[in-house]
C-alpha cells in the first residue's frame, strides 16, 4: 500500500496523508483493532496474542485503543447528552 507523503504550506513540514480505515497503530486496520478489543473482553492478552500470531505488547495496545473508543463513545452518547442536559435542567 502506497502513503502519500505532502509538503505542509504553513509549517514546512513533510506530513503522511490520513487513511480512515487505519488504526492508530499504522500497521493495522481499525476493523482489526477492534477484533483483537473484542477478543480482550473475554480472553487474556497473553490467549489472543497467541491466537493472533501477534507480540503481547501490540496486543496490549490495540486492547488500550478500543477501551479509549468505548469510554469515549459511551460518555458522549447522545443519549447521555440529553440526560444530562435533563439533570441540569431540572436542578435550576
Amino acid at each position: 500500500m502506497e502513503v502519500r507523503r505532502v509538503l505542509c504550506r504553513k509549517c514546512k513540514k513533510v506530513k503522511r496523508e490520513k487513511l480512515e480505515w487505519l488504526a492508530d497503530n499504522p500497521f493495522y486496520t481499525k476493523r482489526f483493532a477492534y477484533s483483537v478489543g473484542r477478543k480482550c473482553r473475554t480472553m487474556t492478552v497473553k490467549d489472543v496474542a497467541k491466537e493472533f500470531k501477534l507480540d503481547w505488547d501490540t496486543v496490549k495496545t490495540l486492547d488500550k485503543e478500543y477501551m479509549k473508543k468505548r469510554i469515549y463513545s459511551a460518555y458522549f452518547h447522545p443519549l447521555s447528552l440529553r440526560a444530562s442536559k435533563i439533570r441540569q435542567f431540572a436542578t435550576e
